[in-house]
């Protein structure tokens, strides 16, 4: 009942709307919000629904083989998502940089860094928003350094996936 109330006091604050709570349970009133809340309804959030128009997606980014770094874009932009499954035996890290190509090996500065296990997948993701920004591009690498702030590729290679705009 806790939870429930607490899921109803969420909703109903996250669309403006008042909360009277009795002794024994729900008002009508917190009701009357939740229906409003169903799509289609006026006085409700924000509702996504499917869509069949392939420019209401975002197209991903991948990798076509294994590999150890992949540019997600060339150009200024927002990251919503990005994930690397490592195919060794080998752990390392998920950096994202802001560059727009691949740097040598050796020192670097990542905007994002996540551990990668061996033989294993690590993803960051930004939704429902908003996007972290990009203001050179963006390239996602994967290295066995023991720091974030190396670069060592050769090691590890694994299966990218980004979604970029």
């Amino acid at each position: 009942m806790i939870r429930k109330l607490g899921l109803i006091i969420f909703l109903s604050l996250l669309v403006g709307c008042a909360v009277e709570v009795q002794a024994q349970g729900i008002s009508s009133k917190a009701n009357r919000n939740l229906e409003n809340m169903a799509p289609g309804k006026v006085g409700g959030g924000v509702v996504i629904g499917p869509s069949p128009s392939a420019g209401a997606g975002i197209t991903p980014v991948v990798s076509t083989s294994a590999e150890g770094s992949h540019v997600l874009k060339a150009t200024p932009g927002n990251l919503y998502s990005v994930y690397a499954t490592n195919l060794t035996a080998t752990a390392g890290f998920l950096v994202v940089l802001n560059s727009t190509s691949v740097p040598g090996d050796g020192a670097i500065t990542p905007l994002e860094c996540v551990p990668l296990p061996a033989n294993g997948g690590v993803g960051l993701n930004y939704s429902p928003g908003p996007p972290a920004v990009y203001s050179t591009g963006i390239t996602a690498v994967i290295t066995s350094a023991v720091t974030c702030f190396t670069k060592t590729t050769g090691v590890i290679t694994g299966f990218i996936r980004g979604a970029v705009q």
